[in-house]
């Protein structure tokens, strides 16, 4: 069951709409990162899409170092979550 990220404020053809955005357990497994880089990182990609796009997209963090995966099941409902992320990409690869 995911659990509540909290929420960002997403700016979509219908003007500025606040969306509530969820994490799952199986997300912290990859990486530790701070609550507001994650929000602030889905809220990015929401603005960028305009809400609108279902399905899973992947948006940089950590200036780049990192990135997150979050999906859209349906625009209507205003919710978003992650389901995968890395905080520093480069300390998960193999040696």
């Amino acid at each position: 069951m995911p659990l509540l990220l909290g929420t960002a404020k997403v700016w979509t053809a219908n003007g500025a709409q606040t969306w509530t955005l969820y994490y799952t357990p199986s997300s912290q497994k990859h990486a530790a990162s701070d609550i507001e880089t994650l929000r602030s990182g889905v809220q990015k990609g929401l603005n960028s899409t305009g809400g609108t796009a279902v399905g899973n997209h992947k948006i940089s963090i950590n200036d780049g170092l990192g990135y997150l995966v979050y999906t859209i099941a349906n625009p209507l409902a205003l919710e978003a979550t992650i389901f995968h992320y890395h905080f520093n990409y480069s300390m998960d690869l193999p040696l």
